[in-house]
């Protein structure tokens, strides 16, 4: 096996390179629970290349469609997903006419909670404050019941 110096200073691999996925993976491993076990996985669907002029120029790109990640367990990789999914529509902007246009969005992400995450509030607040317009939400609809059960 090649080092990354030995393959980058030989003559043979200057040029332009493109990334063959066939032949290609893109695997990770990440500790979770406190390091007690480990989360291995891959991603499906990726694509790139790259270029190299001599040993100290080197540049490329790697796009990584983050919805194919596959870990084995098939709930989990739903919600990877899923996650994936509500990233990838916060990220979405647009070009008209060279200019670049924000997408105009209420809010950051869905569901909403992950807006306020994104907002810098701590989980505790957010639960809290969840549970205050929840229990207000409660008060306005027990009145109206019993004023219609009146009426």
């Amino acid at each position: 096996m090649l080092t990354v110096t030995t393959f980058l200073s030989s003559p043979e691999s200057v040029g332009v390179w493109n990334l063959v996925p066939e032949r290609s993976s893109i695997r990770f491993e990440n500790k979770t629970m406190w390091g007690a076990m480990k989360v291995r996985g891959d991603f499906t669907e990726f694509s790139g290349g790259g270029e190299i002029q001599d040993a100290r120029t080197v540049s490329g790109r790697l796009e990584v469609k983050a919805a194919s990640v596959h870990t084995g367990l098939g709930k989990r990789d739903e919600d990877l997903r899923s996650l994936a999914d509500r990233r990838a529509q916060v990220v979405r902007e647009s070009i008209i006419d060279g200019e670049h246009v924000p997408a105009e969005r209420v809010f950051l992400m869905a569901p909403i909670h992950h807006h306020f995450e994104l907002q810098a509030w701590s989980e505790t607040k957010i639960i809290l404050r969840f549970w205050i317009v929840a229990a207000a939400c409660a008060a306005i609809a027990f009145t109206v019941y019993r004023l219609s059960i009146r009426g």
